[in-house]
């Protein structure tokens, strides 16, 4: 089944029932925020990348230049598919050359050449790759002491990409960021020729480098949807059961107010059931205040490490909301 709720966040429902005793499970999407603050009334991002010297012997690398943009403009295309307000549309990728004196004069930014891609391009937010270092390590053993004899092959690349985010509009600087991993390939076997031959050329190692680092720092800078797991209590006596129905056809209104007749239950574990549920069905319509009263009643009740940790989760997601609420 499948819930929508619009309110600040956006919530998508996907139950999964699994009884276990007296619980239910199922998972929501919700939507995690991003580390910074890109505007939620962008027009268009812009990926500029300003490495084009890799070997650091003050020669451009045209073909290495464009493998590498090439692959830093996927990652951000699969990155945004988790974006609930972006998609490839919004994206521009200026795949030329760019002379790293055109962005940044005497050490300083030079926003006319921003002004003009906005021009150009209706761009209001700039991606700019300042610098990538990659560093390979790479090699072949033999191990004489086994029958046949066992080969193994390695490739450790390390990476840093220097990021820089810009709101052209109000001529901000949003993020400054040194993204860092190393990756590794290895193998082993009784034929050398055979691993050389299977395994990963360099250019393709370059590629899943280049691809995963902006994969990963799209992560950093667009809130994504994220899945968590709910729960809810179906037992207890025949109206838990007869709400835990109503919740599997979508009727969360129905089951609170079957819920509600419960909340002061001489039988504190059947009130404090009922309180829980009551958090679930306030989260699940968007009023966190609601959740979070409801989940301290429960607790109130019967104190549950679950219910505890339910609160710390409302009061996470309220706290996010106006983070959220900034960056959609």
């Amino acid at each position: 089944m499948k819930i929508k709720s619009i309110s600040g966040y956006l919530i998508v429902i996907i139950a999964l029932f699994s009884g276990c005793k007296s619980i239910s499970s199922f998972q929501i999407e919700t939507i995690n925020p991003a580390q910074i603050n890109i505007p939620g009334s962008f027009n268009k991002i812009v990926l500029i990348n300003l490495e084009n010297d890799f070997n650091d012997d003050n020669v451009i690398d045209t073909s290495l230049y464009k493998i590498v943009t090439n692959e830093l403009s996927i990652g951000f295309i699969d990155g945004s598919k988790q974006t609930p307000n972006i998609d490839s549309t919004n994206l521009i990728f200026y795949k030329q050359l760019v002379d790293k004196n055109l962005v940044y004069k005497y050490d300083t930014i030079n926003w006319k050449y921003f002004d003009d891609l906005n021009d150009s391009y209706g761009t209001d937010i700039a991606i700019v790759i300042d610098s990538i270092l990659l560093k390979l390590d790479s090699g072949e053993q033999k191990n004489v002491y086994t029958y046949p004899e066992e080969y193994y092959i390695y490739r450790e690349f390390e990476v840093q990409v220097f990021w820089s985010v810009f709101d052209i509009i109000e001529r901000k600087l949003l993020d400054k960021y040194i993204y860092s991993d190393t990756l590794i390939w290895d193998a082993s076997g009784t034929s050398i020729e055979e691993l050389r031959r299977e395994f990963p050329s360099v250019i393709q190692s370059v590629k899943e480098v280049c691809y995963f680092s902006a994969l990963d720092y799209s992560n950093r800078i667009f809130p994504k949807w994220e899945v968590e797991t709910r729960y809810y209590f179906f037992s207890g006596n025949n109206d838990m059961l007869k709400a835990a129905e109503l919740v599997q056809k979508d009727d969360w209104k129905g089951a609170s107010l079957i819920w509600v007749k419960y909340v002061s239950d001489i039988d504190t574990e059947i009130a404090s059931r009922a309180c829980f549920n009551l958090a679930v069905a306030s989260e699940i319509k968007g009023n966190f205040n609601d959740a979070i009263f409801w989940a301290q009643q429960s607790y109130k009740n019967k104190e549950k490490p679950r219910t505890r940790y339910y609160i710390l989760q409302l009061k996470n997601r309220k706290y996010e909301l106006e983070k959220i609420n900034k960056q959609l």
